[in-house]
């Protein structure tokens, strides 16, 4: 099967090289290269430009004004794609010389996501922790599964492929428009829409190195987009349980309360004094649960400090 490889970039320069390198470097020989860059400001097109005449690389290609989404750059790259199969390559990320190769042979007739194990790697290359990571050993063994199945248990409750580099997928028949302008979550609708039209598989092999910078959409952001955040992986979500035919109610938002504390905790990173902190603009059915949260938390700070004042006046009586 051939695939094509997408190259979507926009401003980093500083790791796009290593990035061209690894997709060219694979053993699996039967792929196209697909250079997209959404307007950068820096030298990202020049580095581009350098690869337009290497065997591998059928396009090279500049937006003249940038998208302002990630996504409307996917659906570009894959109507261009001659392979069957699709590998957005995230032009931060790098790869094993192998990935390529070990998703391949998971793909059989049924199968339209297959994805590996990724390391968290800085700026500077130093590895932190494997991902998915999940305390249950699931992502620590080979598998395959259906795909209604996977979202009912795992993806309709989280996106537990945390970066998109890591993932071959087959080319879809048309591009849901829906993510296009989505900022944060897109990758997660778009997996739960590939799903319904086949299976998953799974290789726990190392393949995959997942960079986590301050430039990257996982990092937190200002309080309006933190908001927006939200929004949209309450947008997938609903998409999910729709897909099941389920509605969302109390005991179905208990299953995201992941969800509501990630919001609570990056709002206060961002400002604890701040009106949105105090009353964010989400769905009523989250709000109990996330003044749960707010209490629980400012009576955990009134404890620590009652306890350190405790410790100061001992050691003052000393």
């Amino acid at each position: 099967m051939k695939v094509s490889v997408i190259i979507p970039n926009y401003n980093h320069e500083k790791f796009l090289k290593k990035r061209i390198e690894s997709v060219l470097n694979q053993t699996f020989r039967d792929f196209e290269v697909i250079l997209l860059d959404d307007c950068s400001l820096d030298s990202s097109w020049d580095i581009m430009l350098a690869y337009e005449n290497h065997e591998k690389v059928s396009v090279v290609e500049r937006n003249k004004v940038n998208s302002g989404s990630p996504f409307s750059q996917w659906k570009k790259g894959i109507s261009m794609a001659k392979g069957e199969l699709i590998w957005i390559a995230e032009s931060d990320d790098f790869a094993e010389p192998t990935l390529l190769e070990k998703l391949v042979n998971l793909f059989d007739d049924r199968v339209v996501i297959a994805y590996c194990k990724s390391i968290w790697v800085d700026e500077n290359d130093i590895q932190n922790r494997p991902i998915p990571y999940d305390p249950t050993d699931r992502w620590d063994h080979s598998f395959t599964n259906e795909g209604m199945n996977e979202l009912k248990f795992i993806m309709g409750k989280l996106n537990k492929i945390p970066n998109a580099s890591a993932v071959l997928f087959r080319k879809p028949k048309y591009f849901p428009d829906t993510i296009i302008q989505m900022k944060y979550a897109g990758d997660w609708y778009f997996w739960i829409w590939l799903l319904l039209s086949g299976d998953i598989s799974y290789t726990p092999e190392k393949l995959n190195y997942f960079r986590k910078h301050t430039a990257s959409s996982r990092q937190l952001k200002s309080i309006y987009q933190e908001i927006s955040r939200f929004d949209e992986n309450l947008k997938v979500i609903n998409f999910a349980l729709d897909k099941q035919g389920i509605m969302m109610d109390r005991q179905q938002a208990k299953n995201y309360e992941w969800l509501v504390s990630k919001l609570h905790r990056n709002l206060a990173h961002n400002s604890r004094l701040s009106f949105t902190y105090w009353n964010p603009p989400i769905p009523f059915i989250f709000k109990s649960m996330y003044y749960k949260i707010l209490i629980a938390t400012i009576f955990n700070r009134l404890q620590i400090e009652l306890s350190r004042q405790k410790n100061n006046t001992k050691f003052n009586k000393i």
